[in-house]
C-alpha cells in the first residue's frame, strides 16, 4: 500500500482532499508551502502519482507518491528527476533531500535512481499512522548542487508516457 509510509490517513471523502489542495495552494501563492506536481499519463490521462517540492531558504525537501499499479515502471524516477532539476535550476537551492522509512522498499530505488545519497538514518523520526503509533526510523537522503552539477542534470526522457504537471489552481476544486 502506498499510503502506508505517508504520515497522515487517507482521506475518506473528496471534500477533505478539496481543503487540503486549496490550502497547499493558498500557501504556496503566500510564497509558503509546497509545490505538487501530478503525473499522468500522456494517453490515457490517468494518475500515476504526485510529485511535491518544499522550498526553502537553502534547500528543497522531496516528496513522492504513486499508484501501486504504476510501481516499478520509471514514471516515480522520471517525475522525482525533473522536480530535482526544476529545484535547482529555477530556485537555485544548495541541496535536495528526502526521507525514506528504512522499510519502505519500493521507494528506495526511486531515490537511487535520482542519486540520492544516504546520510544517515533519522531514529525515531515520524509516525506513520497506518503502520504504528509508535515513532519509525527513516533514512535521510540527499543530493547537493554540487554533485548535481559535477554529474549533470539527471538524465530524463527514458520514458515516453509520464507528463509533470504542475496542479492548476482553477480546477482545484471544481473537480
Amino acid at each position: 500500500m502506498a499510503l502506508r509510509w505517508m504520515t497522515y490517513e487517507p482521506h475518506t471523502y473528496v471534500r477533505v482532499t478539496d481543503r487540503v489542495v486549496y490550502r497547499w495552494i493558498q500557501a504556496w501563492r503566500q510564497g509558503g508551502g509546497a509545490l505538487a506536481s501530478v503525473v499522468e499519463l500522456r494517453e490515457t490521462k490517468a494518475l500515476a502519482g504526485i510529485v511535491e517540492v518544499s522550498i526553502a531558504p537553502h534547500g528543497a525537501i522531496l516528496g513522492f507518491i504513486f499508484s501501486r499499479s504504476y510501481w516499478r515502471v520509471g514514471y516515480a524516477a522520471e517525475a522525482v528527476k525533473a522536480v530535482i532539476d526544476v529545484a535547482f535550476e529555477s530556485f537555485h537551492v544548495w541541496r535536495v533531500w528526502a526521507t525514506c522509512a528504512t522499510e519502505n522498499e519500493p521507494s528506495r530505488p526511486v531515490l537511487e535512481k535520482c542519486r540520492l545519497e544516504v546520510e544517515g538514518t533519522l531514529r525515531r523520526w515520524v509516525v506513520s499512522p497506518l503502520v504504528s503509533p509508535i515513532p519509525r526510523d527513516s533514512f535521510c537522503v540527499a543530493i547537493t548542487k554540487e554533485e548535481w552539477l559535477t554529474q549533470g542534470s539527471l538524465p530524463r526522457g527514458s520514458i515516453e508516457n509520464p507528463v509533470l504537471t504542475p496542479h492548476n489552481p482553477s480546477t482545484a476544486l471544481t473537480q
